[in-house]
């Protein structure tokens, strides 16, 4: 018969590495849809200047 509380750590330590994972990717995707956003306003100016 296993330990419950080593289960639960385990649990927790798996949420915690999952949580970071998701809020680093969730920077990223942030990060690249703004920089993606900025460079469609740039290139919409560019087209309303010519």
């Amino acid at each position: 018969m296993h330990r419950p509380d080593a289960g639960a750590q385990l649990i927790q330590k798996l949420g915690r590495v999952a949580g970071i994972w998701s809020g680093v990717f969730h920077l990223g995707n942030f990060r690249l849809l703004n920089y993606c956003a900025m460079g469609n306003v740039m290139n919409i100016q560019h087209v309303d200047y010519y």
